[in-house]
């Protein structure tokens, strides 16, 4: 089928559509995420869901020995630290999917995915370019 600029081999609608799929797929992906992390020894577990809220709280019978703030800054920073993880398994899986300028892989600086990206722009500029 022709592309917007007259060439052959690029179907908007077909490019669409599977930018649709994999945003989706993606989606999905991510909402199964879960970000982890320990502190203090393992004395202070924690675990986060995919929207970064606090899903569950560890603390081992020996967190008792603690004095009020340093659990406190325990719990805090495993918090954060089971934030960063999740965080870090989103950045993982946006730039396996959209590419991270950085790899030659699927989506990366040289892989398909980017040129068909690349391309549906071009198209889109030039379709917008005559309007």
């Amino acid at each position: 089928m022709a592309s917007l600029n007259g060439t052959r081999g690029f179907d908007l609608d077909v490019e669409l559509a599977r930018a649709a799929r994999e945003t989706e797929r993606l989606r999905e992906r991510i909402a199964e995420f879960e970000g982890s992390a320990e502190t203090a020894g393992g004395l202070v577990a924690a675990r986060v869901g995919p929207t970064g809220r606090l899903a569950e709280l560890r603390l081992r019978p020996q967190t008792m020995r603690l004095g009020s703030e340093e659990l406190a800054e325990a719990i805090v920073e495993a918090v954060g630290a089971a934030q960063d993880d999740l965080a870090r398994q989103q950045r993982e899986i946006t730039a396996d999917a959209v590419g991270d300028g950085q790899t030659g892989g699927p989506g990366g600086a040289h892989g398909p995915g980017r040129e068909s990206t690349l391309r549906l722009l071009d198209d889109l500029d030039r379709l917008f370019g005559r309007l």
